[in-house]
């Protein structure tokens, strides 16, 4: 098997979308399961090729096979951007105080429920919800998603460390008590420390 340069180029552009599909199991990289298959797909669509390829003479290539490894950089750019952007827990005294700077400043939300989810009629939410809700390994959209769907496990997604600002500004507009108590009750324990 004797491979040229563009089965070598097949081959990178597959292993950064490895990469990324790898990334995308740490906290600080959320993605969802439609993106982290598509990505997966194309790491074995690019070494393969270059596998089956390689083994194949005189195969002619398009130019544009020299650029394919820009689009996998490109993503890991935008990844590397928000993993930087990444806070696992905002301080919640800035949550629901605000920044004494952006008082004049109207706010909007950063979350909003997803309008094709439909509000979850699991009153106590599962066992496998409430363990989501409380780990701190679970990724933002997570929280997020249980925070929306699952009303009786809102308690936990407000006392897990990982659940982020955004998420807790939401839960904080719902008015409910056991809630707002875990929000404040983060809040003592951040200005105990």
């Amino acid at each position: 098997m004797h491979w040229s340069g563009e089965e070598y180029v097949l081959a990178f552009t597959g292993a950064l979308f490895l990469a990324i599909v790898v990334a995308s199991f740490s906290r600080r990289f959320s993605m969802s399961a439609g993106s982290r298959a598509s990505f997966l797909s194309g790491a074995v669509v690019g070494v393969a090729s270059a596998v089956v390829l390689g083994d194949v003479d005189d195969v002619v290539y398009p130019l544009f096979i020299w650029g394919l490894p820009v689009v996998p950089l490109i993503i890991i750019g935008f990844l590397v951007r928000d993993a930087l952007a990444w806070q696992p827990a905002a301080d919640a005294a800035t949550i629901l105080a605000g920044d004494e700077a952006d008082a004049g400043v109207p706010r909007r939300a950063a979350f909003f429920p997803p309008a094709d989810h439909p509000q979850s009629a699991d009153v106590g939410g599962g066992g496998e919800v409430r363990r989501k809700a409380a780990d701190p390994d679970s990724s933002p959209q997570e929280l997020a998603e249980i925070a929306f769907a699952h009303p009786a496990a809102r308690t936990a997604v407000a006392h897990n460390p990982a659940t982020p600002a955004n998420v807790l500004e939401w839960l904080a507009t719902q008015d409910d008590p056991a809630v707002l108590s875990a929000i404040g009750a983060r809040v003592g324990a951040s200005a105990a420390h």
